[in-house]
């Protein structure tokens, strides 16, 4: 898999997005889903990065800057028909990594409260 940039403005990207947000909310508990939507991932606080498998749109993952050593694991989706290949496991790697790199000492999953 090769992880780029996301680029929110990609067709294939939003459809996926809006797929994961809309699966967030019909899987949580009313006011419990804390997905990011397209306005949510452009947010300057906000990291967020596309895998794909050749041409194919395989996953999204972001990271959002909480404090200078705080992240927080934001919209993280795998492609129903790539799962179980690792491509969630590699997104998931790229943004640990990539909150060590900005001196994060701390990521968290959805701080969200039910």
């Amino acid at each position: 898999m090769q992880i780029r940039t996301g680029d929110t403005f990609d067709p294939r990207v939003i459809a996926l997005l809006d797929h994961h947000v809309t699966a967030a909310r019909a899987q949580t508990a009313p006011g419990s889903a804390h997905a990011l939507d397209l306005s949510g991932l452009r947010a300057s606080d906000v990291a967020f990065w596309t895998g794909w498998d050749g041409e194919t749109l395989a996953s999204v993952g972001a990271l959002k800057t909480l404090s200078a050593e705080h992240g927080e694991v934001k919209s993280m989706h795998t492609l129903q028909t790539t799962r179980r290949r690792g491509f969630g496991g590699e997104m998931l790697r790229h943004i640990i990594t990539e909150a060590r790199a900005r001196g994060m000492t701390r990521l968290s999953l959805e701080t969200g409260s039910w």
